[in-house]
């Protein structure tokens, strides 16, 4: 596996593919979920191997975005299955791979710790001091897609999302769990 490489080709892609208008699902996020994946990974104290595999479905995890806005994760998937041969991972490591980028499907079903591990990083941001600019940087995005809420729907779809949502791992419970629980009370009351 050489996971430096898949990460620099990755990015170049994104970078040259990605429509501009995404305002949410950028580098940035895609960076930010690579981070995160390799934080939570070692706070539970994976395998290098192991860790190699999340940080590489989180770099991928939202690639399918440059073929189609809505139902990404299988193009993402499917670019993971032509590409990673290429830079030395087996059919079992791409399998793993492929399962974490699917797991990231709204709304997440994590099986396993890998794919919990993806899921807590991909999210991360509901619990961040940044998450009402992120969000809204989402909403602006969905606009660019003809996907219009009223303010008060968007809201009400932001209450409900932060309300069932759980993050999967101990890690990112104790880390952003408690400024969740903020972040929807300051919504409630908005």
């Amino acid at each position: 596996m050489d996971l430096p490489s898949v990460v620099a080709y990755v990015l170049k892609m994104l970078n040259d593919q990605l429509p501009k208008q995404y305002l949410y699902h950028n580098i940035t996020h895609t960076l930010n979920v690579h981070d995160m994946t390799m934080f939570y990974s070692n706070e539970i104290h994976l395998s290098q191997s192991d860790s190699d595999l999340v940080c590489t479905a989180a770099i991928l995890h939202d690639v399918g975005y440059i073929i189609q806005y809505i139902d990404n994760e299988p193009h993402a998937v499917a670019i993971a299955n032509k590409l990673l041969p290429d830079f030395g991972y087996s059919s079992n490591q791409i399998e793993i791979v492929a399962g974490c980028i699917m797991a990231t499907c709204l709304p997440q079903k994590a099986m396993n710790e890998l794919q919990m591990i993806v899921c807590d990083a991909d999210l991360d941001y509901l619990g961040r001091d940044d998450y009402f600019e992120i969000a809204d940087n989402l909403r602006n995005e969905w606009l660019t897609q003809g996907i219009a809420l009223s303010v008060a729907d968007w809201q009400e779809m932001q209450i409900n999302f932060l309300t069932h949502h759980t993050y999967y791992t101990e890690a990112a419970q104790k880390l952003r769990g408690e400024k969740k629980i903020q972040n929807l009370n300051k919504l409630l009351i908005q």
